[in-house]
């Protein structure tokens, strides 16, 4: 392994075993300062944060590092992958792809189900797994067809893609982690590109128009709300914008970047590297705006933390008890929740 591969490496190890770690703390600090743990808005950081977790493992047991040149896509698995190749094949990239496609198809599913608690507090929770579901369902499709396209690559023969693989990708004894190739030549890796670009373009039309929608719901019935909730549903949509943001900085912009890059046949030596080392910030990154944005659980890992001090600097102490889920004296928790969704999360 190169120098610049292997710093890479050390980058998407670090990434992932923190996106890791701090989405198992989320999911932890959810359950331990929610009194009903699965009601409306918690779900949305709940199901968010155990995709992460999920993303983060898959990004792990993969590990790719890119060169794309030509309009080829080589593939050279740094992780578990490589090793598990000679039991699963070319099918470890069905998973690869619906983590990837499922971080940023997940959003819709999200706002949806914001705006249908917001609308009606009562709403059962089938409405959001119904939603991930059909956005599940939809990664696993595209994971699928991302396999078709290499094995029509690989159809011309490993020794055929190996032979244009860069010295750099080559260690001292002549060997390479590369194992697959997705080509621009193959109607597989043409449709697995552009129906993504498209569907992924539908999610942010539909995420943008629930927003929307919810947002033009609150401004109309803003005095029939408490100050409470309305800090409540303030901090929730301030955590869904950060992760949106994420999606766009930490996938859809390196993702552009990738797909530009095979359909123009770039020769950017070093493309492919940058863009996975981005990517897979994705899950930590989201982690920590949430535990930073909303406040319960900022104040339940400052107290892991042994930071306490810091939620009296920050003025934290003076509402709800979280650690705990009791009332304290000055802000009964069960307030949080007056006229809507029956979350225990405070808010700033």
């Amino acid at each position: 392994m190169g120098e610049l591969p292997l710093i890479h490496w050390l980058n998407d190890t670090i990434a992932c075993a923190l996106g890791f770690t701090l989405n198992v703390f989320l999911v932890i600090a959810i359950l331990k300062t929610s009194t009903d743990k699965f009601r409306s808005y918690s779900y949305l950081v709940l199901t968010g944060a155990v995709f992460d977790i999920i993303f983060s493992t898959f990004e792990w047991i993969s590990l790719h590092q890119l060169l794309i040149k030509n309009g080829i896509m080589y593939v050279m698995p740094h992780g578990l992958e490589f090793n598990l190749f000679k039991y699963f094949g070319y099918h470890l990239m069905i998973a690869h792809c619906f983590v990837g496609m499922h971080g940023l198809w997940i959003l819709p599913a999200h706002y949806h189900y914001r705006y249908v608690i917001i609308t009606k507090p009562s709403a059962p929770v089938t409405v959001l797994l119904r939603n991930l579901l059909i956005t599940s369902t939809t990664a696993l499709c595209m994971g699928a067809v991302a396999v078709i396209g290499v094995n029509q690559a690989m159809a011309r023969g490993f020794d055929y893609y190996l032979s244009q693989i860069d010295e750099e990708w080559f260690d001292q004894n002549g060997n390479s982690h590369f194992l697959y190739a997705m080509d621009f030549r193959d109607s597989g890796t043409l449709a697995f590109f552009f129906v993504s670009f498209g569907i992924t373009t539908v999610c942010f039309g539909i995420s943008i128009y629930y927003a929307y929608k919810a947002w033009k719901f609150i401004v109309k019935s803003g005095g029939e709300r408490s100050k409470r909730t309305t800090r409540l549903q303030e901090q929730f949509t301030k955590s869904l914008l950060a992760q949106t943001i994420n999606a766009v900085i930490f996938a859809v912009m390196p993702i552009s970047v990738m797909c530009l890059s095979m359909q123009f046949k770039l020769n950017c030596k070093w493309s492919g590297l940058w863009v996975m080392s981005v990517i897979s910030w994705l899950a930590a990154a989201n982690a920590i705006l949430t535990l930073i944005i909303i406040k319960t659980y900022r104040k339940y890992a400052l107290k892991v933390l042994g930071l306490e001090s810091f939620a009296t600097r920050w003025g934290l102490s003076k509402t709800e008890n979280s650690f705990t889920g009791k009332p304290s004296r000055t802000a009964p928790i069960s307030q949080l929740s007056t006229n809507h969704s029956g979350s225990r999360q405070a808010t700033d």
